[in-house]
């Protein structure tokens, strides 16, 4: 069995990262990527 209340907190930590960091880019470069959502996905994910 796995706990949901930590898990929740780091997706939605994750989520919120992801977020900022997009709308950042798309203002500022009109990118959809960078080195640091690779690396936060990177870490996300796992792999």
């Amino acid at each position: 069995m796995i706990k949901g209340r930590p898990l929740k907190a780091i997706n939605t930590f994750y989520n919120k990262q992801r977020s900022c960091l997009q709308s950042k880019l798309q203002a500022n470069h009109n990118q959809s990527n960078s080195p640091k959502l690779k690396k936060l996905t990177h870490i996300h994910v796992g792999s």
